[in-house]
């Protein structure tokens, strides 16, 4: 089984301080490259299209500079907490909490609430 790749700097291949015009040339490139793989009767594997999914979905949050702050406040606090000396049970909490706060930020946007 594949495991989701949950680091959209890594699927896209940029790095963190990419400028959004990077953002949109690597995904522009990937989705190029999978679509082609995707086409192709001898190469059609559900991984490619796996990766497609996993790159378009990068390319959403990291396109949009608000979802790209939030996924970034995240993404470090998720990583670096990690490695922190706190109760496990309290690192998952802050985990959620971001979640949630991100999840709230997204509904606002987009008028659900």
């Amino acid at each position: 089984m594949l495991v989701k790749q949950d680091n959209y700097y890594k699927i896209l291949r940029i790095s963190p301080s990419a400028e959004s015009k990077t953002v949109t040339e690597a995904y522009e490139r990937l989705s190029h490259l999978y679509h082609e793989a995707l086409s192709d009767e001898t190469k059609r594997l559900p991984l490619y299209s796996l990766m497609l999914k996993e790159a378009n979905e990068a390319y959403q949050v990291l396109s949009n500079p608000i979802s790209r702050t939030t996924y970034d406040h995240i993404f470090w606090l998720k990583y670096n907490v990690k490695s922190a000396e706190i109760d496990e049970s309290d690192k998952y909490e802050l985990v959620d909490l971001l979640q949630s706060i991100s999840q709230n930020v997204s509904e606002v946007k987009t008028g659900i609430t």
